[in-house]
């Protein structure tokens, strides 16, 4: 039977500089964060799970300001361990290449 339980939620921050400005924020943070495709950065900031100053972004769009620090909360999620299960079969032909079940 598999197994399940939550990872804590991650927080990840990146701040703009100068060079980041008027940069799309989707953009920016797949950037600044490697570990995370801009597909999923995309969905994350749509989700509400970007701010800057406390305030949602939800637009992947926005445009950065230097200065500006953002954090993208990562939503916890559920580890699933898949093991092996003992089931019956009929094997009606078995060789050194094949089976038949």
């Amino acid at each position: 039977m598999p197994q399940s339980h939550q990872r804590p939620v991650e927080r990840l921050t990146a701040e703009a500089e100068e060079s980041h400005a008027n940069m799309r924020l989707d953009l920016f943070l797949s950037g600044m964060l490697p570990e995370l495709s801009r597909t999923r950065v995309q969905a994350l900031i749509r989700d509400g799970q970007v701010a800057s100053s406390g305030a949602t972004i939800e637009d992947v769009k926005y445009r950065v300001k230097p200065g500006e620090s953002f954090e993208l909360c990562l939503p916890p999620v559920a580890d699933t361990t898949i093991g092996a299960e003992a089931i019956p079969l009929d094997v009606v032909y078995e060789d050194d290449a094949l089976i038949v079940i």
